[in-house]
């Protein structure tokens, strides 16, 4: 919710913006590598945004 709320002046509803969030966690954590050497939460924040 931390980073949907950095969204809030682009007119859309904070469940959407939530709900996308949560789309862009479950590519992240498809697609992460641990062994490249980037933690989780980092690599997450990236695709959520």
């Amino acid at each position: 919710a931390k980073i949907a709320m950095g969204y809030r002046g682009y007119g859309l509803p904070m469940a959407e913006v939530i709900s996308e969030g949560n789309v862009g966690l479950m590519q992240a954590v498809k697609k992460f590598d641990p062994d490249k050497g980037f933690r989780l939460a980092t690599y997450a924040m990236w695709w959520i945004r």
